[in-house]
């Protein structure tokens, strides 16, 4: 695990709603809280997001969406590296 500049990472093109979605927008609500109660950046982020060799996010968009909307400069990420697009 490493961290990763927030504005370096790539969302491609999505299935999922996006946080306009109440549901949605609730979960990534209670992630911004959950961030700030176990420490903030980057503590505060138990689970990290994943990306492949080139920045594109494979895994956790509403935790992706909600540090930014906490501010955070950077991420922790798992980059999967050398993963053919079946993996």
């Amino acid at each position: 695990m490493t961290l990763f500049p927030i504005n370096q990472i790539t969302i491609p093109p999505r299935i999922r709603e996006d946080s306009s979605n109440e549901t949605v927008a609730q979960h990534i609500d209670f992630l911004r809280a959950s961030f700030r109660r176990f420490g903030g950046h980057p503590t505060g982020m138990f689970q990290p997001i994943i990306v492949d060799d080139n920045g594109n996010l494979e895994d956790g968009w509403c935790r992706y969406t909600a540090a930014v909307a906490e501010g955070w400069p950077s991420v922790p990420v798992y980059q999967r590296r050398n993963a053919t697009p079946a993996e």
